[in-house]
């Protein structure tokens, strides 16, 4: 099971985004490994959101890792910055 996933910004802001305008008060945060279809196409890792309350939980489209996800890792270690500005 993964414990980090690396995705568009531009995608994961979107999500947050429409999440935000459901007026809920949580999300759940899901990573989903990749899955190896036998003969197709294989489908990479995913981010999963569900916003919710005590009364719903409402979903919302995956957004996937890229193609290039592990070059991009292996390349990010050796450039990590915290950064405390918000969004």
């Amino acid at each position: 099971m993964r414990n980090s996933i690396i995705v568009s910004i531009s995608e994961l802001r979107s999500l947050v985004q429409d999440a935000r305008r459901t007026g809920k008060e949580y999300v759940k945060l899901s990573i989903l490994d990749p899955l190896d279809d036998d003969g197709g196409e294989p489908v990479p890792a995913e981010l999963s959101i569900c916003a919710f309350d005590s009364s719903e939980c409402i979903e919302f489209d995956n957004i996937y890792a890229p193609e290039n996800e592990s070059e991009l890792s292996d390349s990010m270690v050796d450039a990590i910055h915290m950064s405390s500005n918000l969004l």
